[in-house]
């Protein structure tokens, strides 16, 4: 078969004849007889021969390309002809690997050889990446045949290039090993990876440099050079001893001798010691920092400095006046550093020596206005690279600055800084300032309750767990950050547990039930009961109980037990199985190594005094519904039956509430307590009033009767004081519930006094009532209980008056008042009631 330079040949020549009866037509044109004929058989041998060309072009087999085709283009010089053909070929789709090793190393090489050509850091960096990946993946197919040296020589390069210290550190060591011509810069480089690493090397850069100063044919520049490095080194590593013994050794005549003198400078601003925050330095302390400032002063004005260099020396003068509390000075060098050295590592260092000094200083504003500056103008993290600001010490001082603005309570600064810092810094360490921050901003707005309004306290507790919220929010984020470490069921059950002290109940329950899924002990009981009270605040009391269950037979003898059934416990009560719930809380009080000191013991024992109240309200109410009897009389002594086992209940209640009252005083359920004391008291009286209706004999009626008056007498006690409690110059700033027991002691008070036949003090009573509720549908309840009183005192004319203000009181009630809410009628039938009252 023809070979493709064949089949071009035969082409040609069609195209010649095509060219040549182009020619001949006008002849024919001019005598068609004597040139038509040759023209037609012409024709024919034209479209022949073009057919016949045609087909060999199209069918000859394409010339095979060779390693050697794709690598000769980039061996001549000829980078973008080569960069085109190695495009084209690795788009084949049955291209070998053999191929595809060169066209990749091709790939890479030109990329390597345009990053060296632009003068723009950030590109050149991006270039030298894209490189490294190219040439990555050709040695890893298997570099072309004899390009292994100049292939791991060119991805050491370009990853050392592009700020990638790790997996440069690795290629400069095997090039190293291939390519023995090349072991100062080699050396160099391997020194420069390990002390630009995070965390720095600094003992194996050492190692390196120590190689390097040994090599034979190193110049007196690269000498220099390599004293230069070494000295950072041990400045990086806190020897400044060495430090400068290394700078020493750099000759004054060297091109790198003003970047030895500026490390000389900061050696000496390193030792000396920084002012505290908010102390001023003595005169002796500034001594040492006025030479600096002299010293460094001229070496910054000498003309012709290397740019460099002349950021250093300014940023040194900065810092120095910085210290000595010359806020103008050292801004205007801050500035300055900025303005001539943009995008420099000192101008970034400036930038947030600057911020950091302000942060201190409580300028917030100004201060994040310049650390969101430094976080744009400093390089993305994995391409950071800062001498005078290391990436760890970054986030240190973004850190102080987090819990400076935190301090001043700053708490929206503090987030954005912690969400801008995302740039530079890992995004699990600014998720979690992110959490700690909203935390924190949580925990002070519960603070400022103390002194506020009860509307206000409403106000600041929503906000407190919309930012509860939110940091369970970032705690979720920050374990899908690291769900594949050991941190990630922590983060979980904090995520949950925070949540769930935001009130967002159902975000904690997927919480817990996610920590609940794995393959950890630790931490399960506590996300157990978690998960009981999310449960049990979205009002699924069975789940709840089933899951607090698992608590009390898994963890036994741990201490979330003890909580565990304390929740069980309100879940029971949910449920009205009060004698459930009484056994656990018993178990918590007297079958346990609890002790009075425990905060479950103390809950326990408010919540099981709360549960004997609740048996006694239980019996009182059966008392009031006992279905038909055979007799009036069997139904009598039913009713009374169940009254006694309530007064029972009421006086277990009574011992526990008050032994609680007593013992925990300042408890936030204390007022609560007190509260149903009080009921307990008024609850037990009917039971002797209940009897006295049918018992003759003289001695137990006297003492039925001082049972009574006991009761009652300590009902209106108890009421008593806590209406002198509750009604002091905190009243406006206490919480709903309180204010609801409070109203209820100002009318129950009256009602006891009123069943203790104390008729004029109970009028007292109730019109303390009527005057503090007048414009509340309860209201009427006392007028007309004080209209009862003054019958009973046979005043019938002010029982008549008591009723007709009644009626007024009752017409400026507001028309949306709901008067099924705190009374036994709706608004009509209390119309209806007084105007039967008043015709009495």
């Amino acid at each position: 078969m023809t070979d493709a330079h064949g089949s071009t040949s035969q082409v040609s020549k069609a195209r010649f004849s095509l060219a040549a009866v182009t020619q001949i037509l006008p002849a024919a044109r001019r005598s068609p007889l004597k040139v038509g004929l040759p023209l037609a058989l012409g024709l024919v041998a034209f479209i022949v021969a073009t057919y016949y060309a045609t087909s060999l072009y199209f069918l000859a087999e394409p010339e095979k390309v060779t390693v050697a085709d794709v690598l000769a283009p980039l061996d001549e010089g000829l980078l973008q002809e080569a960069r085109q053909q190695a495009a084209e070929l690795r788009s084949q789709p049955d291209l070998d690997e053999e191929l595809q090793s060169a066209c990749l190393f091709v790939l890479g090489s030109v990329l390597a050889e345009e990053a060296e050509k632009t003068g723009q850091p950030t590109q050149r960096r991006l270039l030298n990446l894209i490189a490294a990946r190219y040439l990555d993946q050709s040695r890893q197919i298997g570099l072309p045949k004899d390009r292994e040296a100049q292939g791991v020589l060119t991805l050491a390069r370009a990853f050392y290039r592009a700020n990638r210290y790790v997996p440069a550190a690795t290629m400069l060591a095997e090039a190293l090993a291939k390519n023995p011509d090349s072991a100062i810069e080699l050396e160099h480089a391997l020194t420069d990876c390990y002390l630009k690493m995070q965390p720095p090397q600094p003992k194996v850069a050492l190692t390196h440099i120590e190689r390097l100063l040994r090599l034979p044919g190193i110049s007196p520049r690269q000498r220099d050079e390599a004293h230069l490095l070494a000295a950072n080194v041990h400045f990086t590593a806190n020897n400044t001893a060495a430090c400068e013994a290394s700078l020493a050794q750099v000759l004054d005549t060297s091109s790198v001798f003003p970047q030895a003198q500026a490390l000389a400078a900061r050696v000496q601003l390193q030792r000396l010691p920084p002012p505290k925050p908010g102390q001023s330095l003595g005169t002796a302390e500034q001594q040492p920092l006025q030479t600096l400032i002299a010293e460094l002063q001229p070496l910054a004005e000498r003309k012709g400095l290397e740019q460099g260099v002349a950021a250093q020396l300014s940023l040194l003068l900065a810092q120095c006046h910085e210290r000595l509390g010359k806020q103008k000075e050292a801004a205007h060098f801050y500035g300055r550093i900025r303005k001539l050295h943009h995008g420099s590592p000192e101008a970034v260092a400036s930038t947030f020596l600057e911020a950091d000094w302000l942060a201190g200083a409580g300028q917030v504003e100004e201060s994040l206005t310049l650390y969101r500056r430094g976080l744009q103008e400093a390089e993305p993290s994995e391409d950071y690279d800062n001498h005078w600001l290391p990436r760890q010490e970054i986030e240190r001082r973004l850190e102080a600055a987090i819990r400076r603005y935190q301090e001043l309570k700053s708490f929206a600064e503090a987030a954005e800084l912690a969400e801008a810092a995302a740039s530079l810094v890992a995004l699990p360490q600014t998720l979690l300032w992110r959490a700690e921050i909203e935390r924190a901003w949580a925990a002070d707005l519960l603070d400022q309750q103390k002194g506020r309004s009860r509307e206000e306290k409403d106000l600041l507790q929503a906000q407190a767990r919309t930012h509860l919220r939110e940091a369970a929010a970032r705690d979720r984020e920050l374990a899908a950050a690291r769900v594949a470490t050991r941190n990630f069921p922590d983060d979980l059950l904090r995520s949950a547990t925070t949540y769930l002290q935001g009130y967002g109940y159902q975000q904690a329950e997927q919480g817990f039930r996610q920590f609940l899924q794995q393959q950890t002990r630790e931490g399960q009981p506590e996300a157990l009961i978690g998960l009981g009270q999310a449960l049990l605040a979205q009002g699924r009391t069975s789940e709840a109980l089933a899951t607090l269950d698992q608590v009390q037979q898994m963890f036994d003898k741990h201490p979330a037990n003890y909580q565990a059934r304390l929740l069980a416990a309100a879940a029971l009560q949910e449920q009205g199985d009060l004698s459930a719930a009484r056994e656990l809380l018993n178990a918590n009080l007297f079958g346990s190594a609890l002790t009075p000191q425990s905060t479950e013991w103390r809950d326990s024992l408010f919540a099981l005094g709360h549960i004997q109240f609740r048996q006694g309200m239980t019996h009182e109410a059966r008392s009031r519904n006992v279905p038909p009897q055979e007799t009036e009389d069997k139904r009598l002594a039913e009713s009374l039956r169940e009254l006694e086992i309530a007064a029972g209940f009421f006086e277990e209640a009574i011992k526990t509430l008050t032994e609680a009252t007593q013992r925990f005083p300042a408890a936030s359920q204390s007022i609560a307590a007190t509260y149903e004391v009080a009921e307990a008291y008024r609850h037990a009286a009917k039971w002797p009033r209940q009897r006295l209706q049918v018992v003759t004999i003289d001695s137990t009626r006297q003492t039925l009767n001082r049972q009574l008056t006991s009761d009652l007498n300590s009902a209106v006690a108890e009421y008593t004081r806590l209406i002198e409690r509750l009604s002091d110059d905190q009243e406006s700033s206490r919480a709903t519930v309180d204010l609801k027991v409070l109203r209820n002691c100002y009318f129950n008070r009256a009602d006891a006094l009123f069943d203790l036949g104390r008729y004029e003090e109970a009028i007292q009573a109730y019109s303390a009532a009527t005057n503090r509720y007048q414009h509340e549908p309860e209201s009427l309840e006392a007028y007309v209980q004080i209209a009862t009183c003054y019958r009973r005192l046979q005043r019938y004319a002010e029982a008549r008056g008591t009723l007709e203000q009644a009626r007024v009181v009752l017409e400026r009630i507001r028309k949306d008042a709901d008067f099924a809410k705190t009374t036994r009628f709706d608004r009509q039938q209390w119309i209806q009631l007084l105007e039967w009252f008043s015709t009495l």
